[in-house]
């Protein structure tokens, strides 16, 4: 991203929580630290917030496949 001229380094490590435990409610998302902090930046044609979704149900078909009590 930096070769593009696009961003700057201050952009790229601009991170901000994101909360995507649905304010504590969602149980499957609370131990998901890596999906929690973003620089808010569309890299793709994804929209960052579909990107969002698409991890929380991958997180979600994970957390049940584990066993863990809801």
């Amino acid at each position: 991203m930096l070769a593009t001229g696009r961003y700057q380094p201050s952009q790229l490590l601009a991170y901000t929580a994101v909360d995507l435990t649905n304010g504590g409610l969602d149980e499957a998302m609370r131990g998901r630290d890596e999906f929690n902090f973003s620089v808010n930046i569309q890299f793709g044609e994804a929209h960052v917030d579909e990107v969002r979704a698409a991890l929380v149900e991958l997180s979600r078909e994970q957390y049940a496949r584990s066993g863990l009590p809801r």
